[in-house]
């Protein structure tokens, strides 16, 4: 983000809860689903905040997706479970689904859910975060909610970039939390770079025509590209399969674009997984483990042009800190687009800090 302003945290939060609700979303929906997109603002995972508040009230006003959330427990048994989230936000099914898998995880030491009928949720990290305070791994994978990358060697786009997040606890070390999509970069940063008329990075997408190119609209009509070439391939095609195929969620052709078709439902898929750590080791030890282990990671001699070594989800912890001490940032093209959003519902954007 070239240029940007700053807002305060908790009133940026707040500012999408009241348009959420204007749009009929009960308000403890509302809540949890600004409180997904702050955090990854406040992360510095730009292309999941507050750029997207604007499309999910579309799909809501549009009849895409339903304004409450009513999930459907299809089968549970023992450590695992298969919820609807009857088309309802994706954010919202996804808490509760991850919340259904701590518990399983509770008494069986591992607990899985499975997820079809949702919608888009926003970054993946979230969910598996949940898990941390429960002394647990956490573990998500989405579909997604737009074939966007071609299969390796194909030219036409049938798979989501497919992201997934594992988060584990650490003592006095920062957890590790790794948050990825299977593309060289996220949809949404190329939607971001399109808001803000800016450039994308080379080779991170295609044209419609298979050419690569740097400007954002052209890869936004084109295909992204996997990371590492067929590995990221076929990482993206096991989260079709956990998220979609397992789930009997949307997969393949199936799959629509939510930016594009506001009126049909989507039936995303998703995967949740928790994993009790005590039932391997106690608790304490393996934290103890995890920090030695972090530690020395860290504290190897540097490569050339390298200043510190960090961890998966390291910098996105700073970053947050930072957010809460000096505010949000938040870019240009987003600003104008939370004004005009703001004027449409009635609702005032909060004042950016001087």
């Amino acid at each position: 983000m070239e240029t940007y302003l700053r807002v305060p945290m908790e009133e940026l939060k707040s500012f999408g809860t009241d348009c959420l609700m204007r749009a009929g979303i009960p308000a403890d929906e509302a809540e949890i689903i600004s409180d997904n997109l702050v955090m990854a603002d406040a992360r510095g995972i730009y292309s999941h905040g507050m750029m997207r508040l604007g499309i999910y009230i579309d799909r809501v006003r549009k009849g895409g997706t339903a304004a409450e959330t009513r999930i459907n427990v299809l089968r549970s048994r023992g450590a695992t479970a298969l919820i609807d989230g009857g088309n309802g936000s994706g954010h919202v099914v996804s808490v509760r689904a991850m919340e259904m898998a701590i518990d399983k995880a509770r008494l069986h030491g591992i607990g899985a859910v499975g997820v079809r009928g949702s919608n888009h949720n926003g970054a993946e990290a979230y969910f598996a975060m949940q898990a941390l305070k429960h002394d647990m791994i956490g573990f998500c994978v989405t579909v997604g909610a737009a074939n966007i990358m071609a299969p390796w060697g194909g030219a036409a786009p049938l798979l989501g970039n497919n992201p997934f997040a594992i988060a584990i606890p650490a003592g006095e070390e920062l957890p590790i939390v790794l948050d990825m999509a299977c593309s060289v970069a996220a949809r949404g940063w190329i939607v971001l770079a399109r808001k803000n008329k800016e450039p994308i990075p080379p080779g991170w997408a295609l044209s419609k025509e298979g050419e690569p190119t740097t400007d954002p609209t052209e890869a936004y009509e084109g295909t992204v590209l996997p990371f590492g070439g067929y590995k990221g391939f076929g990482l993206a095609l096991l989260g079709a399969v956990l998220g979609g195929v397992l789930t009997g969620a949307a997969v393949g052709s199936e799959v629509t674009d939510f930016y594009e078709d506001l009126v049909e439902e989507q039936n995303v898929g998703h995967f949740f997984a928790a994993l009790k750590i005590d039932h391997f080791l106690p608790i304490d030890q393996f934290k103890a483990r995890m920090d030695n282990f972090i530690r020395e990671l860290k504290g190897v001699k540097l490569a050339k042009g390298f200043e510190r070594i960090y961890m998966p989800g390291e910098r996105e912890f700073l970053i947050l800190e930072e957010s809460r001490t000096l505010g949000i940032k938040v870019s240009s093209g987003v600003a104008r687009e939370l004004v005009r959003l703001g004027q449409e519902l009635g609702v005032t954007p909060p004042a950016p800090i001087a």
